[in-house]
């Protein structure tokens, strides 16, 4: 738990909530809690850096609760506007008594991103800004030296636009007076709010406004009762103000009568005397440790499912691995890898008579040798059609397709089975899809490099089955000597040009006759190796080069960079 991480988290719900369709409240009372948090830093480091700024007394309540009454009452002056309409206040407004302007600068330090105006430039246009002015409070003013705020309502429909201003307060204030009317004690933005202020241990008052006077005993236990069985500790002091008709002169004493005065007069004047400010500076830490869990939890819930995606992917490449190896490299009718060797090596034993056409032919030809596939049916007089399908090729592109049917259907599913994380599957979906031919035409690449990286591989082996034989006289003489060795070496020749596929070396008598000698020839041990060689470093190559070099990182690159706002990002912001 970090407090470094609280601007990006802000940031990151801001862009989440404006992107998407519906207001989620789980995650709009966790940018409040956010916003108060980081608020509540800010006021810590200027208790530190300057200890003795003035007094913040904040009046913070719902709509129609009395709020810029109670100010004008505490001022014992008339600054803040009294209206019957709802959210009349939409700006903090600070009145500030006795106070310097450098003191008041430090203070308005403290709001920033918001901006200090004048009041008269207050206009709906500007909710990220506050007012902070000096005025001059009556004789019976409750406080002496100090800043009291009017705050916007937060619990109006408008409020989520300038909640960060009610928010950014309450962080500030050094005293809290909650006022509520009888109508509004009970609902729930209320004690939504008074939970969120709670880990702060501000010193608070709370004010009951518009009570009858046969309502009043049985209101103040009612909420006292909620406040313990949900807080879990002592209701803060209460004062009721007496329900009154409005007066035509809209003077203090006419809003709040004087029998509310006196105690309400007391109690604050108690609080501003005696709060502390020191047993405040753990409040932030406090409030962070209370919904550090609720904050991520968004982005834990999404690295469940990218874990899930993570998985899918890996199986998805590991399928794709079994497929080729079962489709191709155990396939003796599609494999034709050994058959190269073996016709290469043919082409090493330079049996007289033909070894100028192969030492011509090996000047023509290279691997793969279909590119020539014309050149060998001409010189050969093949008329015989040949298949010119690249087995292996056709097969890792069907591993390709499997991949990414498997992962689409995965995401789809997972839709359905993770509706909490439906928006990071969908995301999915559609990045699948918007970029499967760059991926594939990546793919297709890969496989002609592979191939071509391969080759030389092929020519190797040749080479170590010639030098083995070369250690065993007798057997090279016999293949030499052999009168179906000349044909065997025609075949092979037809096979480098391209006019024969190398996989119908296993059916061509004259080759039958080669590999049976060779296969039961002392040489029969080592040939199982060097073709079990040959697959293993084909299937690695296949694995690490395509798979894993092209479609896996993809995969990856475009999943991590998915064009969507609602999206948390997977990663805890630093």
């Amino acid at each position: 738990m970090n407090r470094s991480h609280i601007p990006a988290l802000i940031e990151r719900y801001s862009l989440v909530l404006a992107a998407s369709n519906q207001t989620n409240k789980a995650w709009l009372a966790n940018l409040n809690s956010l916003r108060l948090a980081e608020s509540a830093f800010v006021k810590e480091t200027l208790i530190k850096d300057y200890p003795e700024h003035p007094l913040q007394l904040l009046v913070l309540g719902p709509t129609q609760a009395g709020k810029s009454t109670l100010t004008n009452l505490i001022l014992d002056a008339q600054p803040a506007g009294i209206s019957a309409l709802a959210g009349f206040t939409v700006h903090a407004q600070g009145f500030a008594c006795h106070c310097s302007e450098e003191e008041l600068a430090a203070v308005s330090a403290a709001f920033k991103p918001m901006q200090r105006i004048a009041a008269q430039d207050i206009t709906t246009a500007t909710l990220d800004s506050f007012v902070l002015e000096t005025i001059t409070p009556g004789s019976q003013a409750l406080i002496n030296k100090g800043v009291v705020w009017d705050s916007p309502d937060f619990d109006s429909i408008e409020a989520l636009g300038y909640r960060h201003a009610v928010l950014q307060t309450a962080a500030m204030a050094d005293i809290i007076v909650l006022t509520v009317s009888k109508d509004k004690y009970a609902d729930k933005s209320v004690w939504d709010m008074l939970s969120l202020l709670a880990p702060l241990a501000k010193p608070m008052l709370i004010c009951i406004n518009k009570l009858d006077a046969s309502d009043e005993q049985t209101v103040i236990a009612s909420f006292q009762q909620r406040h313990e069985a949900q807080l879990k500790k002592p209701a803060p002091d209460i004062v009721a103000i007496p329900f009154i008709k409005e007066a035509s002169d809209h003077t203090i004493q006419s809003r709040i009568p004087t029998t509310a005065q006196a105690p309400l007069q007391k109690a604050i004047k108690q609080l501003s005397n005696n709060f502390d400010r020191a047993s405040q500076v753990s409040g932030a830490q406090q409030l962070l440790d209370t919904h550090w869990q609720d904050w991520v939890q968004p982005i834990d819930q999404e690295n469940l499912a990218r874990a899930d995606w993570d998985a899918a992917l890996a199986t998805a490449l590991d399928n794709a691995v079994s497929f080729y190896q079962r489709s191709y490299l155990d396939d003796p009718s599609k494999n034709d890898t050994f058959n190269r060797a073996l016709a290469e090596l043919l082409t090493l034993l330079e049996i007289p008579g033909i070894a100028g056409a192969l030492s011509k032919t090996r000047e023509l030809v290279t691997w793969p040798a279909r590119k020539l596939l014309g050149f060998g049916k001409t010189k050969l007089q093949i008329t015989t059609e040949v298949s010119s399908v690249d087995q292996e090729k056709s097969v890792l592109e069907q591993a390709h397709q499997q991949i990414q049917n498997e992962l689409l259907g995965h995401a789809l599913l997972q839709q359905q089975d993770q509706p909490e994380n439906a928006i990071f599957w969908r995301a999915v979906s559609q990045t699948l899809r918007d970029n499967k031919q760059v991926t594939s035409d990546k793919y297709d690449s890969g496989i002609n490099a592979y191939q071509e990286e391969f080759a030389p591989r092929i020519d190797d082996a040749a080479k170590r089955l010639y030098s083995k034989l070369e250690q065993q006289p007798a057997l090279l003489n016999s293949l030499r000597a052999a009168r179906v060795t000349a044909e065997a070496a025609s075949v092979a020749l037809a096979v480098k040009s391209g006019g024969l596929a190398p996989a119908d070396l296993l059916v061509a008598p004259a080759m039958l006759s080669v590999t049976t000698l060779l296969t039961e020839s002392v040489l029969g041990k080592y040939m199982d190796n060097v073709k079990k060689e040959l697959r293993l470093e084909q299937q690695r190559m296949v694995k690490t080069q395509l798979l894993e070099g092209i479609v896996e990182a993809s995969l990856r690159s475009n999943s991590s960079n998915m064009k969507d706002d609602r999206l948390w990002g997977g990663t805890l912001p630093t």
